[in-house]
């Protein structure tokens, strides 16, 4: 359910005189901001043009932190430096006062019209979503011991980095009731079932994420299986038959029946919950060749 905040519509002309003085101010849960949007946006701007949406701010006392607008700002920030004589106009939602919540309540509402992004959905709600700071801190196991997880799980992907989305995903894919080869829900269902993950999924993680390492090279960076296809597929089998397959062994298999396979490894490549689906069948495939005890099902 969308919740509407009462604003007022207010035209500002925007001088590079207000770049020092503060009255902007941005979030610090404030999604990831990509240049190329930026250097789009200045584009326009050095072209005379002009965005018609506007920049949703917070008013608290003198200062208005930017709700969504980030790309926008950046942009006039870069405008304005370029030539102190330039200057900008720009339409200002205001809202006064809003605590956190509310702030993402409104950010939520203005962006869930347009495709977003989960990871700047995620970004704007990761203090709400406890998982993650198991991924970043670790967690206490037999009272003393400080587990820590066995891959560096990022929100927005790194080059040595598994993005949150990507392993969270899979995990839910994997685990949910019906199969359907990956996620399939908005990113704001994303963070609610992310909000709803505990400690014991951080352990089942962690134990798929040490066998998945130790059987598909031990790296992150540029690891082909790493790739959404090939890791939600991975994961399902992993999670059906952890049960009946000791993890030794599980892991001996992928290692020789999939690493090094080429027509697995294409598999893995492709995109998309149809392409998982293939690749989790046809793995199953590989892995079962000549198996008589330990059956992958």
């Amino acid at each position: 359910m969308d919740v509407k905040y009462e604003y007022r519509v207010e035209k500002k002309i925007i001088k590079a005189a207000d770049l020092n003085n503060g009255f902007f101010q941005q979030l610090q849960n404030r999604r990831k901001i990509r240049p190329a949007t930026v250097k789009a946006i200045l584009e326009r701007l050095n072209d005379g043009k002009h965005f018609g949406t506007p920049l949703h701010v917070n008013k608290i006392e003198r200062n208005a932190y930017i709700i969504d607008g980030n790309h926008r700002w950046e942009a006039i920030k870069r405008f304005l430096a370029e030539d102190p004589n330039n200057t900008v106009e720009v339409t200002l939602f205001i809202y006064d006062n809003l605590i956190g919540d509310e702030e993402k309540d409104v950010y939520t509402t203005v962006n869930k019209a347009n495709k977003q992004n989960t990871n700047d959905v995620v970004k704007q709600y990761e203090d709400e979503i406890n998982i993650l700071k198991f991924f970043a801190n670790g967690w206490q196991e037999g009272g003393t011991t400080l587990k820590q997880f066995p891959v560096d799980v990022t929100i927005y992907p790194q080059p040595n980095t598994v993005s949150f989305y990507r392993l969270v995903g899979a995990y839910l894919a994997c685990k949910a009731q019906n199969w359907h080869g990956g996620y399939m829900g908005t990113p704001w269902e994303f963070v609610d079932d992310a909000k709803a993950l505990r400690l014991q999924d951080i352990k089942e993680m962690s134990a798929f994420m040490t066998d998945f390492m130790q059987a598909f090279g031990g790296v992150v960076k540029n690891n082909n299986w790493l790739r959404g296809t090939a890791l939600t597929a991975v994961m399902k089998l992993w999670i059906d038959n952890r049960a009946n397959i000791p993890p030794d062994r599980m892991v001996r298999l992928f290692e020789k029946r999939l690493y090094n396979d080429a027509k697995a490894v294409d598999l893995g490549k492709a995109g998309g919950s149809g392409a998982t689906i293939t690749a989790h069948s046809i793995f199953k495939t590989l892995l079962n060749k000549s198996q008589k005890k330990f059956v992958f099902r």
